[in-house]
């Protein structure tokens, strides 16, 4: 640019195009705005314009896919450049055919908080707009697995019955023994045939593996009533 020059109307410097401001010229944009859409300004001419230069948006780094187990945090972020930017995340479940707004969530990061098995396969992206132009991110998937459970078998010496509860669980799951004698006999104690567990008061944390269990009794002595001390 040469010389002299005030704005008759807003100028747009598009994908390809530059404007440079040469030495001993100058730019008026009075009320007009410069336009910056995927183009590039001049350094000392941004600088001489101040707030009369507006960038549309351009998206720099698009939502990630996210994997995680049930129930953990996952979280989607979009980065973008431009003048007064919104944000607004949309999900598909129906691999993008449709998109709806996500009520509240306007910022760069969208964070779901505790995952369920039904937002498998669920999509997110966002829409980042100002006044000049809106774009929009490329979609990232969410996956969502089970989280493992483990078995609890229960054997016993034949002297009763025993069952746990619940009969299988995810790990750090607190899980309750119960023991009932056949008549005639009484419950003595747990013996742990496999996994690695300690109870204590007919209960114990389940680890990340299955356990046996075995509930052993012993007879009642012939001087009287015995009454079980488990379940």
């Amino acid at each position: 640019m040469y010389g002299d020059v005030t704005l008759q109307e807003d100028i747009i410097i598009g994908e390809g195009e530059s404007l440079t401001l040469d030495d001993g010229a100058s730019l008026n944009a009075g009320n007009h705005n410069v336009i910056v859409d995927d183009g590039t300004l001049d350094e000392n001419l941004a600088n001489s314009l101040g707030d009369s230069v507006k960038y549309a948006p351009a998206i720099t780094n698009h939502p990630k896919n996210v994997e995680v187990k049930e129930k953990e945090t996952a979280t989607f972020t979009v980065e973008a450049t431009g003048s007064d930017l919104s944000y607004q995340w949309q999900q598909s479940t129906d691999n993008g055919s449709k998109w709806t707004n996500i009520t509240g969530e306007t910022n760069t990061t969208y964070t779901i908080a505790t995952t369920t098995m039904d937002m498998n396969g669920t999509q997110y992206r966002c829409v980042v707009k100002n006044s000049i132009n809106e774009v929009t991110s490329d979609a990232a998937t969410l996956t969502v697995t089970a989280i493992p459970t483990y078995s609890i078998t229960m054997e016993t010496d034949g002297n009763g019955t025993a069952f746990a509860s619940p009969a299988s669980a995810p790990e750090e799951t607190l899980i309750t023994l119960t023991a009932m004698p056949n008549s005639g006999y009484h419950f003595d104690r747990w013996e742990v045939v496999s996994g690695d567990i300690t109870i204590t008061n007919n209960t114990f944390t389940m680890p990340a593996e299955p356990v046996t269990v075995k509930a052993v009794f012993d007879r009642d002595s012939s001087g009287g009533a015995h009454h079980p001390d488990a379940g």
